[in-house]
């Protein structure tokens, strides 16, 4: 019965006014598309012309189809469609239509439209995704699931539905024949002709534990209209700009190696040997050229190839390399040294690198005091999704945490405030000179030009997100924040202008490690491990913060303990398996929630657990 289904050719059919079909390809549409029916729904009698054409395939002529779990891809369907039998149906519109197939005496009555839930298990980071599809069709004894291939990608999903046996050998790599999301890389299989993946019925463990199973949402949760007919003639207007701009590839018919600054813009070939001298000889069949353009090579330095020669006892092609692949931001011309005056010091502009971006700058204030008495955070973005928070005690130390940011990172091109004093005088634009780093706020009362409100807002969206799903207190505000950003800025996000890395790899220009963000989630239950010079218990539990930042070394964390106070320790250990299901360990975290909500409303007013 598999195979017959698509014996008939294509895929289903569409509706001519309405939405068209998921095409469970029976065959393709002929010349035109299915007349849309009109249904009342049974619980209220009213009209629906929301009719969705849909190839309904086997299962419009058989209802004995077998459930295969997986998700096949159709590129004549215009909407997706599932069977109820194999995946977990969120919500179900009141509203019920008709799908209609190639042939109009091939049809199923009130279809309903609903949002459900898919569980994929990546076979790469054994980890279990919840594939959310909304606005879809739902056809019991469908068999197997159908996608729209225009509605995943209307959601921003890519779909590379080209086989790899059809590709050629230079085309072949990860990316293709798979879906590419913000989240995952879900590979394709070939069972000629369809392309499709392996899929699962998720639990309800999986669907509600959104920390431990990732939501991946596949299309947008918004009414789908399949047919637009502006789309024609946008693609038509597209197509017409493209080839309008299209020109002929350029030949090359002479290459100079040195060019005067005596030639002219319209130069006689014959000329050219005078000009370039006797050791360059051209022999063109054209008696003109035009010069389009120049390129210069080689660099001007204070200090020459020679001179670097004799003073580090190396030869000169050795020093003519050092001197192309290296900087001399400091080096000073002696010509115009009197020496009456001392020099200024410049080795702090020399002891951090050079960053190759525009770094954006804003402060944002907590919900209350901190545990650690802060009471706001600087936060530094950058426009391909890094960004960097420092915990303030109070808005006037904000240049404390510049002086951070460039030892730690480098000294951007340019740092964008808004036009807060705090960020534009005083000791921050102190701190900023001295690196020689300018400070051009963006224009009053318009903050939506700063790209700190985008990361701002971002990062508050992941900040709520685990402070309600971990209930975490309040009181630790600051170190969600902290950590918040820090992971996004290590997501490879999937957008253009990160060119497949992360952010925090495009600012260092080296690939970044993260394994300082893996081993543990926020707020996670753990053992630290004091020495025993320290005043602190040798062995007591804890719960996980994230990274210190600032405190050690690159694997030292911040973790809290019973009595409020935030400890950095390099020794962290996750609780066992056989802890974390005993009985006597599930009282030992009682207690120390209550010790921690105890100690907390004594150390600050309005401090309390979320």
């Amino acid at each position: 019965m598999r195979r017959n289904r698509c014996n008939g050719g294509g895929h289903g059919g569409r509706g001519r006014e309405g939405r068209g079909g998921c095409g469970c390809g029976i065959s393709a549409v002929h010349d035109g598309r299915a007349d849309q029916e009109e249904t009342k729904e049974e619980s209220n009698n009213e009209s629906n012309n929301d009719g969705r054409g849909a190839g309904a395939g086997m299962s419009l002529l058989s209802s004995t189809n077998t459930l295969t779990n997986q998700c096949e891809l159709d590129s004549h369907a215009d909407t997706c469609a599932f069977d109820p039998a194999g995946c977990c149906v969120l919500s179900t519109s009141s509203k019920s239509i008709n799908v209609t197939g190639f042939h109009n005496g091939l049809k199923i009555n009130d279809v309903r439209i609903g949002n459900v839930c898919l569980a994929y298990d990546c076979p790469f980071d054994h980890q279990t995704y919840c594939l959310h599809f909304c606005e879809v069709l739902l056809i019991p004894g469908l068999g197997s699931h159908l996608l729209c291939v225009n509605q995943l990608r209307a959601n921003s999903v890519v779909v590379n539905d080209m086989p790899l046996i059809r590709l050629r050998p230079e085309q072949g790599n990860r990316e293709a024949h798979a879906i590419l999301t913000s989240n995952i890389r879900i590979p394709l299989l070939f069972d000629k002709p369809i392309s499709y993946f392996t899929c699962r019925q998720p639990t309800d463990a999986e669907v509600s534990d959104i920390m431990e199973f990732q939501p991946v949402w596949m299309t947008a949760d918004i009414p789908w209209q399949p047919y637009d007919p502006d789309s024609r003639r946008q693609e038509e207007a597209l197509r017409q700009q493209i080839d309008a701009d299209y020109q002929a590839p350029y030949h090359q018919l002479a290459s100079f190696t040195r060019l005067d600054s005596t030639l002219p813009t319209a130069a006689c070939l014959d000329r050219l040997p005078q000009v370039l001298g006797d050791s360059n000889n051209v022999v063109c069949g054209v008696h003109s050229l035009t010069i389009r353009s120049m390129k210069t090579s080689g660099k001007s330095y204070l200090i020459k190839p020679d001179q670097l020669a004799r003073r580090w006892r190396t030869s000169i092609e050795c020093a003519r390399r050092t001197l192309e692949k290296t900087t001399q931001r400091a080096v000073r011309d002696w010509s115009v040294v009197q020496g009456s005056r001392r020099f200024r010091p410049v080795q702090y502009q020399l002891e951090y690198p050079r960053l190759k971006t525009n770094v954006y700058v804003d402060v944002k204030f907590g919900p209350c005091k901190s545990a650690e008495g802060n009471t706001c955070i600087a936060v530094y973005a950058t426009p391909v999704q890094w960004a960097r928070a420092y915990p303030l005690n109070k808005e006037s130390d904000v240049h404390t945490s510049l002086t951070q940011l460039f030892r730690q990172f480098g000294f951007p091109q340019c740092l964008i405030p808004d036009d807060a004093k705090s960020l534009t005088q005083g000791k921050f634009r102190e701190v900023a000179n001295k690196g020689q780093v300018p400070i051009h706020p963006i224009e009053p009362h318009h903050p939506n030009q700063a790209l700190t409100e985008d990361t701002i807002r971002e990062g508050s969206r992941l900040y709520r997100r685990f402070m309600h799903a971990r209930n975490i207190p309040i009181a630790f505000w600051d170190r969600v924040f902290m950590y918040a950003f820090e992971i996004c800025s290590h997501m490879a996000l999937g957008l253009a202008i990160q060119e497949g890395e992360c952010g925090a790899t495009i600012v260092s220009g080296n690939t970044k490690d993260i394994s300082h963000l893996v081993d543990f989630a926020i707020w996670d239950w753990c053992w630290c491990l004091s020495p025993n010079r320290s005043s602190k218990d040798g062995k007591q539990l804890c719960r996980w913060l994230g990274p210190s930042f600032t405190i050690g070394a690159a694997l030292c964390f911040a973790v809290a303990i019973a009595n409020g106070q935030v400890l950095q320790r390099s020794s962290v250990i996750p609780l066992s398996a056989e802890e974390r299901n005993s009985e006597p360990m599930e009282e030992k975290k009682k207690e120390f929630m209550e010790g921690l909500k105890k100690n907390l409303k004594k150390k600050s007013d309005g401090v309390s657990i979320s």
